[in-house]
């Protein structure tokens, strides 16, 4: 199965935004099964890494616009609490990298949906 990596930047923060947006994503139906947290290698004297990204598997049943709605809500919720912008990077099955950014100005399920479309669509 085709799988989608997210990153977010921001990621090793005290708050974890890949363990919330995980959350998020696996309470979906669709996606139930289909997203694992991909640990980041430990840095020397370290015992555990964090999280390095989620990889989702968007291979079919409509997990694709799951995965867009889904992100695009989280990434609503997250721009409207005090952390400013918000930014997300996804790594499609085809290697194409999409980096989505809300700060509030835009709709970002409409900006998600745009980026995830054409991929969607071959499928």
């Amino acid at each position: 199965m085709d799988a989608a990596l997210i990153r977010v930047p921001s990621a090793g923060s005290d708050d974890d935004p890949l363990a919330d947006l995980a959350e998020l994503l696996t309470a979906d139906d669709a996606l139930r099964g289909l997203v694992r947290l991909v640990p980041r290698p430990p840095v020397a004297g370290q015992l555990g890494g964090g999280w390095d990204a989620l990889a989702v598997g968007v291979g079919s049943g409509g997990a694709a616009t799951a995965l867009a709605t889904g992100v695009a809500l989280w990434l609503r919720n997250r721009w409207r609490t005090p952390r400013g912008t918000v930014t997300v990077d996804i790594e499609l099955p085809d290697g194409t990298t999409v980096h989505i950014g809300a700060d509030g100005t835009a709709e970002p399920e409409k900006v998600v949906e745009a980026a995830l479309r054409p991929w969607a669509h071959d499928r």
